[in-house]
């Protein structure tokens, strides 16, 4: 949830291929993927988004509307699709 409450604020997101954050975080779109247990490959990234304003701007506005999908009421809509395809009408 914290990746998802920084990118919901404009915050580009380094992450690890890891559980959620291997979806949640697209490489070059909305954050950056590195490599687990490397921590030169974290600092190369870092100090990317520190130096370059522009590319901080972007990948952070792309992950503010990354987030949009995962609004409550998005997530409500998905869930009574789901349930409207399992349970019959006149049921």
């Amino acid at each position: 949830m914290v990746a998802l409450e920084a990118m919901a604020m404009g915050t580009p997101v380094i992450a690890s291929e890891v559980g959620g954050l291997a979806h949640l975080v697209q490489h070059g779109v909305n954050g950056f993927h590195v490599p687990s247990r490397d921590p030169e490959a974290l600092a190369a990234r870092i100090l990317e988004l520190l130096t370059d304003d522009e590319l901080r701007i972007h990948l952070g506005e792309q992950a503010r509307i990354y987030t949009r999908r995962y609004h409550w009421s998005a997530i409500v809509e998905r869930m009574l699709d789901v349930y409207a395809e399992v349970v019959p009408a006149n049921a």
